[in-house]
Order: structure tokens, then C-alpha cells, then sequence
């Protein structure tokens, strides 16, 4: 399922994944790279969280597949510089041109495909005006080896079980997500299932030079340490 209900309570369980500091992140890597921007693609928009701290310095168009999350982003973005669509990102197809792509929150590693993956770089890659950046987040295997097999966390009335099954043979996470949100006197229990793949370095620095991508640089989440091998999350930042 892709974040049916779990829209609804999303931003509550998602406190400890600081967008303020991704958008600094990405400020500071424009300013290095001496990027001016002006039109922003984000790919997995979600509830729009970051979508709202960028959208009032860049032109934005936001995709994703939940229309569930869309309808919790719609009302954060209303009378912003915002455009949403309802789209797939291995699918991608807008007709405009980006100065910066966006895909944080390891989007990515929900394509469990690597032909989809190659597939969405060879799109990012025709999306791009020259010179531009494609900035993107992905999970690890470091990762998802070494958390633990099961979370328990409870955030304004809303009690989450999430169990993870780690497949070292497909490289693929299944998180097993059993929630109960506090409904007066009742908890209501909803249940989901998500699936993310991780990929090799080599096959992702692979996959983007055969897209035509010129420059690629790696950071250890959103700080600016280079050193990646031991990451949980690795950050791209690939130059058209």
C-alpha cells in the first residue's frame, strides 16, 4: 500500500527527520556550487513538508504517487507558488524544464526495480536545463541491516509497531506497519506494508553516468562529510 491512512499521521511519527536542516543543506550546496535557481521539481513530495520551507523562494511542481499525501500537502500549499500532480516517478512525464530535481526522504528506494531506477535518471536527466542539479536521498544496506528488527513509538494519540525483514538476497526492506489512532474511547488499528531496495554506490554512479550526468558528489546524510562507506542515508548531488 502506498500511505493510505498513514497520510493522515505521517508528519506526527516522521518528527525525527529534520526538513529544516535538509533545506539548509540544499541552500548551502547552491551556494558552492554557484547555482541560481528559480524552477524546482521535488519527485515523492509526500505531505509537502519540504515542498513549504522552499516554495517561497523557487517556483515549485511537486509530484506523488499518494493521492492521500497530496491531499495533506494541498492544504499546507494553498496560495503558494506550488503545483502538485498525482504522477509515478518512474513514469515522470511534465512537459517543463528544472533548474534543480529534488527527491529526499528515500523516495528512491521505493522503485525495487533497477530498470526503473536507470529509467527515472535518464528522465531527471531530460528534465534538467544545462549546468543543472539533481539532489537526492537513498537508505543503505548499512541500514538496513543494522536497525532493529522492530520500533515501537507512540506520538499525539497515534501508537505505532513498525516490524522490519531485512531480504539480503534482493536487497529489499519490507516494513510492516501496524498503527492505532486514538479515536475517543477506541483505538482504531490500520495496517501497512512498504517495500524499499537498496542499491549499490557503484550501481547508482553507474546508472547516472550512463544517464549523461557529468558530476557526482556524495555526503553522509545532509551534512558535508564525504567519508560514505559506513552511511545510513547517502545524499547525491549529480550536475547535468
Amino acid at each position: 500500500m502506498i500511505y493510505a491512512e498513514f497520510a493522515n499521521i505521517y508528519d506526527s511519527l516522521m518528527y525525527d527527520f529534520d526538513y529544516n536542516i535538509v533545506s539548509s543543506f540544499i541552500e548551502d550546496i547552491l551556494k558552492i556550487e554557484n547555482k541560481k535557481v528559480k524552477h524546482v521539481l521535488e519527485l515523492g513530495c509526500g505531505t509537502g513538508n519540504l515542498t513549504e520551507l522552499i516554495c517561497d523562494k523557487y517556483s515549485v511542481d511537486a509530484i506523488d504517487l499518494s493521492e492521500d499525501m497530496l491531499s495533506v500537502a494541498e492544504q499546507k500549499l494553498r496560495n503558494k507558488n506550488v503545483r502538485l500532480f498525482k504522477q509515478d516517478m518512474k513514469n515522470l512525464d511534465i512537459e517543463d524544464k528544472y533548474d534543480l530535481v529534488l527527491s529526499i526522504c528515500d523516495s528512491i528506494n521505493y522503485l525495487l526495480d533497477e530498470k526503473d531506477v536507470k529509467n527515472l535518471f535518464v528522465k531527471v536527466f531530460m528534465q534538467l536545463n544545462e549546468n543543472g542539479l539533481f539532489i537526492f536521498d537513498l537508505n543503505t544496506k548499512n541500514k538496513f541491516e543494522n536497525m532493529d528488527n522492530t520500533y515501537v513509538d507512540e506520538v499525539d494519540g497515534v501508537f505505532c509497531v513498525l516490524e522490519n525483514f531485512f531480504d539480503a538476497k534482493t536487497d529489499i526492506n519490507l516494513y510492516s506497519v501496524n498503527f492505532f489512532e486514538n479515536r475517543g474511547e477506541l483505538y482504531e488499528r490500520f495496517y501497512e506494508e512498504h517495500e524499499e531496495r537498496a542499491y549499490s554506490i557503484e550501481f547508482i554512479c553507474n546508472a547516472l553516468k550512463d544517464a549523461g550526468f557529468k558530476k557526482i558528489k556524495m555526503y553522509d546524510e545532509y551534512k558535508f562529510d564525504e567519508n560514505v562507506e559506513e552511511s545510513d542515508r547517502i545524499v547525491y548531488v549529480v550536475e547535468k
